[in-house]
């Protein structure tokens, strides 16, 4: 199996290396372009950042994942706040058979009691 993932892990590598390879020319970001510029001046905080073309690649590909994987925790709110009103629940619901229980066993024997408690259902 580790032979494997090592295969794999190369066959995604050469082709990752290969494009970086071929991308690795040094482009300018600036954070608007020079006709909105004039008007709203953001790019005087950040001047022109000089970056090869496969960082600009990697770094929206890890914001991308990143902002895929906050919507989905987002999306998934719903679910994880039933299981938590879903466990709460059954958490009650032990604590008032245990009371019903020892309502129910409290002049009898308690090793009747166990007895009848590991019993199977019937």
């Amino acid at each position: 199996m580790r032979y494997v993932k090592i295969a794999i892990a190369i066959l995604i590598a050469i082709p990752l290396i290969t494009i970086f390879y071929a991308n690795r020319q040094i482009v300018e970001l600036v954070i608007l372009p020079e006709t909105l510029e004039s008007f709203i001046g953001l790019n005087a905080l950040m001047g022109p950042v000089s970056v090869p073309l496969w960082g600009v690649a990697i770094g929206f590909l890890v914001l991308g994942l990143v902002l895929g994987f906050f919507w989905e925790w987002l999306r998934e709110y719903k679910h994880r706040h039933e299981a938590v009103k879903g466990r709460q629940s059954k958490a009650e619901l032990q604590a008032e058979v245990k009371k019903m229980k020892a309502r129910e066993n409290a002049g009898k024997d308690p090793v009747l009691v166990m007895v009848e408690e590991t019993a199977p259902a019937r």
